[in-house]
């Protein structure tokens, strides 16, 4: 799980270096295809031991497949996606937790863009459709109910750890509410050290998410809603 979370980020770095047209870029790219090929020889055996490590795993894949497609890359995905996905009535994920709803959300969208699976798109608008009633008025994430360490932490997480998702997903279903969302993020202290200074490569790689957001809906500041799980 944890060479699947350095492939995340090398794949889309192998994908722009692709489109650069300097010698350089091509030398580095080379060197990059090793340790990619590498890596993908032990994610399509390998195993995990908690429920996200299967999608960060098999989003690894989906980027490894994108750029050298290879049919046992999806096989294993598919493996995967047979055990199914789990996410509760209200919209959690087993682990409750803002950060692994994060990485979760991350992985669905890579996987349904990169291997064609849009219906890993559900989950991820359930779950971020969720999580607003999780950010407080200072962009804090609320952690009471998860299951895993931000629930102990002294310092609590931020919202901008879903910036990216809310943008890709208000922009590809011209969701108005997730477009306000995505603009109150932007307008948080922590934004341009969490995602300005940081994630640059993700809108290279990606295109839909240099598109303008949609307009906005108005969002409440006043609300209670009741998850009965």
């Amino acid at each position: 799980p944890d060479t699947a979370f350095v492939i995340e980020i090398l794949c889309p770095a192998a994908t722009i270096l692709q489109n650069e047209k300097m010698k350089e870029a091509a030398t580095i790219n080379q060197q990059l295809k090793k340790i990619i090929i590498k890596a993908g020889e032990g994610l399509v055996v390998g195993g995990v031991h908690t429920p996200n490590h299967r999608w960060v795993i098999s989003a690894a894949l989906a980027g490894i497949n994108a750029l050298y497609p290879n049919r046992k890359y999806v096989d294993r995905i598919n493996e995967w996606l047979d055990e199914g996905v789990f996410i509760d009535e209200d919209g959690h994920y087993p682990e409750r937790s803002g950060i692994y709803s994060g990485v979760e959300n991350t992985a669905f969208i890579t996987i349904g863009r990169l291997a064609n699976k849009r219906e890993l798109f559900e989950p991820v608008r359930r779950n971020l459709a969720m999580y607003y009633y999780y950010i407080e008025a200072n962009g804090d994430l609320v952690t009471n109910d998860s299951r895993r360490q931000d629930q102990y932490l002294s310092a609590a997480k931020p919202v901008t750890l879903f910036y990216l998702q809310y943008r890709y997903m208000a922009i590809r279903d011209n969701n108005r509410n997730f477009a306000a969302i995505a603009k109150m993020i932007e307008a948080l202290p922590g934004f341009e050290k969490d995602i300005l200074t940081r994630s640059l490569f993700y809108f290279l790689e990606n295109e839909t998410l240099q598109q303008e957001l949609p307009s906005s809906a108005p969002l409440t500041d006043r609300y209670e809603k009741l998850f009965s799980t």
